[in-house]
């Protein structure tokens, strides 16, 4: 399982290279949407399509690096075995920031265990609080263009928001009944592109998704770009139930101070300043050919390293669990490099013949 995370975490780098230099800065809003969405999703699906392929032992390669391998001759010296076979000895030297890792690993255990956990709990408490704000609000029924929406009006001031748990709900207050007709239909399009974006179900994915890449930068930068883009398609979508990019910008900004609820769409969303300005300015429209030649790059150059990254995390995985053994096993007055037999997992040290 962890060599399949580290793997999934080395390619999504691939993919986040990819968007950064080529796709970020060039490509519309939907389609930066959907490479993100491919990068993601490919990263998760392709390791486990394609089985780990370890790379070849090399025969001569010097002994003082730890996990490389130990020539024919000097496994004559050192190795005790019947039957020795210098392919599978490994050449140890000590190194005080590895014996540091080795002697806390259960801690490391511990602290890995403990923050997934913590990723899991966050989430069932944002959906806990979800179900809790719809038992504690008072509610109506909306239609929007066919469609029942449940408002909530919470007893407390939130931001304007809108998510799904089995069905849409709207959270909404009392103030904004003030406000004009027009404002107000800006408002409730807003929120119903982030419904029609899905964004209860993508914030969900992402929360688990972090369970396992919270150490990986890449999810990250995927969080942030997504819940700016998903912002920026239902701004334009308000604007242009407006009518004019200006009064709606200046509406955007009264809704600045109010508190946000977790997994929801908001009109107050990431990045405020960004937003406006992106209102303001017209974004690079690109082809649907570039498009799809985009979505096949990324997973053609995935699919054509996975293998190998994937067999190395095995290997330096397997190299690792080596290393933990030969340290507890190292005798205490050797201080320089001793040799490990795979086979029969013992410490070899030079002997007298």
């Amino acid at each position: 399982m962890i060599s399949y995370l580290l793997t999934t975490i080395l390619l999504s780098w691939i993919a986040g290279a990819c968007y950064l230099f080529w796709v970020r800065n060039r490509f519309s809003w939907t389609q930066r949407k959907v490479f993100l969405y491919v990068a993601v999703i490919s990263s998760l699906l392709i390791p486990a399509w394609f089985p780990a392929q370890l790379p070849a032992p090399k025969p001569e390669i010097p002994t003082f690096h730890f996990g490389q391998r130990v020539t024919e001759g000097q496994l004559q010296h050192f190795c005790r075995c019947e039957a020795p076979n210098y392919g599978h000895r490994i050449a140890y030297q000590t190194n005080s920031f590895y014996n540091f890792l080795a002697e806390h690993k259960a801690w490391v255990e511990y602290l890995w265990i403990g923050l997934f956990g913590l990723m899991v709990m966050k989430l069932m408490g944002q959906l806990g609080y979800l179900y809790h704000l719809v038992r504690s609000s008072l509610q109506k029924e909306l239609i929007w263009e066919g469609r029942k929406i449940t408002v909530l009006f919470p007893s407390k001031p939130l931001a304007v928001g809108v998510f799904w748990l089995g069905k849409p709900y709207l959270i909404w207050q009392e103030e904004l009944n003030h406000v004009s007709e027009m404002e107000q239909h800006a408002i409730i399009r807003h929120e119903w592109s982030h419904l029609k974006q899905a964004n209860t179900l993508e914030k969900a994915f992402l929360q688990l998704l972090q369970c396992g890449w919270f150490a990986n930068p890449f999810w990250y930068l995927v969080r942030y770009d997504l819940e700016l883009i998903s912002e920026h398609l239902a701004d334009r979508a308000a604007a242009k139930q407006m009518g004019s990019t200006k009064a709606y910008a200046h509406l955007l900004l009264n809704f600045k101070a109010l508190q946000q609820v977790s997994l929801a769409g908001h009109l107050k969303g990431p990045d405020l300043r960004a937003r406006i300005e992106a209102l303001m300015t017209a974004h690079p429209q690109k082809g649907w050919d570039l498009r799809v030649l985009a979505w096949l790059a990324i997973v053609g150059i995935q699919g054509y390293v996975s293998q190998p990254v994937h067999g190395q995390v095995q290997l330096t995985i397997q190299e690792w669990s080596s290393y933990v053994s030969i340290h507890k096993q190292r005798p205490e007055s050797v201080n320089e490099t001793v040799h490990y037999c795979e086979d029969c997992e013992t410490v070899c040290t030079p002997y007298e013949e």
